[in-house]
């Protein structure tokens, strides 16, 4: 079942408001119809769930960084590890 239908399926009966600046909703209009939104409303609902996804485990994210950061290491090492056998041959 997608997200969609899922979102469907759980009745919203909370509402959240905020003001935006005309350019700010100019962009929000934008950017929904450019991801394919319902409406401006569906696609901030959509953005601030998935930012909450996002910032949820800052564990994970230290951890995503850290693997990327030993995985740029390990590239260095090998591409030098390579220049040294070309060396050799």
């Amino acid at each position: 079942m997608s997200q969609a239908s899922v979102a469907v399926l759980n009745k919203r009966q909370k509402i959240v408001s905020f003001r935006v600046s005309e350019e700010e909703y100019e962009n929000l209009r934008v950017a929904s119809e450019n991801h394919g939104a319902h409406s401006i409303s569906d696609y901030a609902r959509l953005a601030a769930c998935r930012n909450m996804r996002i910032s949820e485990p800052p564990d994970l994210r230290e951890t995503i960084n850290s693997l990327a950061t030993r995985l740029d290491d390990l590239q260095r090492e090998m591409q030098r590890m390579s220049r040294r056998v070309e060396e050799f041959r």
